[in-house]
């Protein structure tokens, strides 16, 4: 992994750690991504200026951590990238299809490495929207472990946020067992 956190158009951070994009406008949530979605997208920063084919996607992304998937697989993630990166803020479409050749990030998009590295200069960063030095980029892959969770992170925080229906759920177990204990000590 050659970066941590890099900055896209001056107006989203995107944290490969913590497979995030935090918007740079204050009171906007973070977007979690799910691991290879993440991957896919840093693939795109580390190659910008090239066209990234299926093939290495399919490599990088997957392959490196032993796993096969189909090609529908891949394009539902690159699916879950664009409308990520759009819900994030970014209002044009980076991601661009080189038809029969691939994929790359428009050639308008500016990319700004941070060096800092911890997550907590991170928020900093997109509180105060301080921007750091920039350093190239050459390709390299960061090898995490694949999960498919990709939801909005309320206060910009670590971990990975439980979706409403299961809040739902557990919620209604909890009344559940509050009535049951009730009716317990009414019977008793």
């Amino acid at each position: 992994m050659i970066f941590k956190n890099a900055i896209i158009n001056d107006a989203v951070i995107f944290n490969v750690n913590d497979s995030e994009l935090i918007p740079l406008i204050k009171n906007e949530e973070a977007i979690l991504l799910n691991i290879p979605t993440a991957r896919c997208l840093q693939l795109l920063v580390e190659r910008q200026g090239h066209v990234v084919s299926r093939e290495d996607f399919l490599e990088h992304v997957w392959g490196a951590k032993g796993i096969v998937v189909s090609h529908n697989t891949f394009y539902q993630n690159i699916s879950l990238l664009r409308k990520s990166l759009k819900k994030a803020g970014l209002q044009e479409d980076i991601v661009v299809t080189v038809r029969r050749k691939g994929f790359t990030l428009s050639s308008d998009v500016v990319i700004k490495i941070i060096e800092k590295s911890d997550a907590e200069e991170t928020s900093t960063l997109a509180h105060q929207s301080c921007l750091s030095t920039t350093i190239p980029l050459s390709p390299a892959i960061r090898e995490t472990d694949s999960t498919n969770t990709s939801t909005a992170v309320p206060g910009r925080m670590n971990m990975r946020a439980i979706p409403d229906w299961m809040a739902f759920l557990l919620v209604l177990i909890l009344l559940i067992e509050i009535i049951i204990f009730i009716i317990n000590v009414i019977m008793f």
